[in-house]
């Protein structure tokens, strides 16, 4: 059976996802939204930012640094 997580780098053609990325209330203290947190990885190259797929659905967003 194949697994239905996915961790992929984060690209141009798969950024969009971000755009409605949403966290429930009171999440937000402990983890920098996505489009804040990939401005960072545009502008610092040492930062690499990956998404996580459940069944192509965004479930999460982290960053390597």
């Amino acid at each position: 059976m194949e697994a239905k997580l996915k961790i992929v780098p984060c690209t141009d053609a798969n950024r969009i996802l971000l755009k409605n990325y949403r966290l429930k209330k009171g999440q937000e203290q402990w983890t920098a939204m996505p489009l804040a947190a990939m401005e960072q990885c545009d502008t610092d190259k040492d930062r690499y930012p990956f998404l996580l797929l459940w069944d192509l659905q965004l479930a999460g967003f982290f960053r390597s640094e």
